[in-house]
């Protein structure tokens, strides 16, 4: 996801921003680095192109990271919305 990020980076391609995001917040989530998923997670949601089922799927992953990253209830809350 790193490598994907430097990537688009060096050769300007942004166009998928949003999914190098989301896939980084994965990486983060096995590495059990709760802080960076919550983080690559929201970047992600923000750009994400389209209002659709996928990316309520991207938000209840974002709840997972933060109620792994102690915020339980808005965590929570956040899977249910």
């Amino acid at each position: 996801a790193e490598a994907m990020l430097k990537i688009a980076q060096d050769y300007n391609i942004h166009d998928r921003d949003y999914l190098i995001h989301f896939l980084f917040g994965k990486t983060n989530i096995m590495l059990k680095d709760y802080k960076g998923a919550e983080s690559e997670y929201k970047k992600g949601i923000e750009l994400y192109p389209k209002d659709n089922a996928e990316k309520g799927d991207w938000m209840a992953h974002l709840g997972l990271a933060m109620y792994y990253n102690g915020e339980k209830e808005a965590g929570e809350q956040t899977i249910l919305d």
